[in-house]
């Protein structure tokens, strides 16, 4: 269920600190991976609770 969320993580973590010239493209990846991650994530709790708030 986290798996893609800490690979995603992992991933842009390894790239800011192995590649120092690429830290504010991985720090902008890794920001817009949360962001879009957790609208998912509210997108699917909404769909999931709808039918309970009818």
């Amino acid at each position: 269920m986290f798996l893609p969320l800490v690979s995603g993580i992992a991933v842009a973590a390894a790239i800011g600190l192995l590649h120092r010239p690429a830290r504010p493209a991985a720090m902008a990846f890794l920001t817009t991976y949360v962001v879009v991650g957790a609208g998912m994530v509210a997108l699917q709790n909404f769909l999931d609770t709808f039918a309970d708030h009818m």
